[in-house]
């Protein structure tokens, strides 16, 4: 008996130990990657540097901004949905006539992805793409499958909420609704 107890009370630290060294080495989630795939694009710039394009003026609306919005061309015509690697990046215009990184959205076209032999419709980080939107303002965004991800802002209406009360285009000029 001795030695039973003697030889749990070695092994199970050792146990223990192994234990939280595994929990440690988990793999990020897909906000995390999300933030670490993006942290090179704190401005516009960097974005532009990198061959991101500038797809719209600032956007906003009575419930919120989201910023002017630069695309990554290549991942834009692809059926692949990667955390690592969001299609379009948002901007809110900063007072010093700069910009900063506040969100990334992620798109997929609605043929592309069916076709590509997935049945539902995609998902990041658990959460379910708005559907393509027929009626869209944006006739290029009518077959489109969205997701807004504030993962460099807090938004109050939710992290995947499309507009971000706490964005505003202020004088980053050229702002219009709908997205």
């Amino acid at each position: 008996m001795f030695k039973r107890n003697a030889l749990a009370a070695i092994l199970l630290p050792m146990l223990g130990s192994a234990a939280c060294s595994e929990s440690a080495t988990e793999p990020p989630s897909e906000i995390e990657l999300m933030r670490q795939a993006t942290e090179a694009y704190q401005t516009a710039d960097a974005a532009l540097a990198d061959g991101f394009v500038p797809l719209s003026e600032c956007v906003e609306s009575p419930g919120g901004g989201m910023g002017f919005h630069y695309g990554q061309p290549a991942r834009m015509q692809d059926a692949v949905i990667d955390p690592s690697l969001p299609e379009i990046l948002l901007f809110e215009p900063t007072t010093a006539g700069g910009t900063r990184l506040v969100g990334v959205e992620f798109l997929v076209h609605e043929g592309a992805w069916h076709g590509a032999g997935n049945a539902s419709a995609p998902t990041v980080a658990g959460q379910s793409f708005d559907p393509p939107n027929p009626n869209h303002p944006d006739a290029n965004l009518r077959e489109m499958y969205t997701l807004h991800a504030w993962v460099w802002q807090d938004n109050p209406s939710g992290m995947f909420a499309a507009f971000n009360p706490t964005v505003s285009c202020g004088s980053g000029g050229g702002a219009h609704a709908g997205h």
